[in-house]
């Protein structure tokens, strides 16, 4: 039997309350094992410009694609965002090469932006969380820049978190592939 995936599919997210916890149990219920959790403290960028601080650790599981992701929120409300739900399923990821179009043509489909982890006031850059008021879906964006930096880590490699220094660096230039290597 064969499976397709849907293009640009990344993985689905899943809030957790406890990290550790939900990987034995998941890493059993689906046979997989998951790359080194990460832990990350970012400002996000909410509507209307309002940036607030925001603590989570999360992992991806090393079978994919498609991926699960599993995060568990330290600090910060994002993760229990109206629509959002608190704990289970909460989003779907993908990859898009234009994160900005991507997200202005998603809300001429009626989805609306909750959140951006650009550093930049109203620039959408690395990812973007959207919600569709009707069917209640949350979407997330993820610049195509980006996933040489995940697939690295669910490889072993560095966590995104670890490498954000030079990630920030490069504004502009990840998703025209003119970062410089590392």
């Amino acid at each position: 039997m064969t499976f397709a995936v849907l293009p640009g599919l990344s993985h689905t997210g899943m809030v957790v309350k406890h990290l550790d916890e939900a990987m034995t149990v998941f890493g059993e219920l689906f046979g997989c094992s998951w790359a080194r959790p990460g832990h990350s403290q970012a400002d996000l960028q909410l509507p209307g410009g309002v940036v607030v601080p925001h603590e989570w650790r999360s992992t991806y599981s090393k079978t994919g694609p498609h991926y699960l992701e599993l995060t568990e929120q330290i600090q910060g409300t994002f993760f229990r965002t109206p629509g959002l739900g608190v704990h289970g399923s909460h989003h779907t990821g993908r990859w898009v090469d234009d994160l900005p179009g991507e997200v202005h043509r998603l809300q001429a489909l009626g989805f609306v932006p909750v959140m951006t982890t650009s550093p930049r006031l109203g620039r959408y850059e690395y990812v973007a969380f959207l919600i569709h008021p009707v069917s209640g879906m949350a979407m997330e964006l993820l610049d195509l820049g980006m996933k040489p930096i995940v697939e690295e880590w669910i490889a072993g490699g560095s966590t995104p978190a670890e490498r954000s220094a030079e990630i920030y660096a490069n504004i502009g230039r990840i998703a025209t592939g003119d970062a410089a290597d590392t």
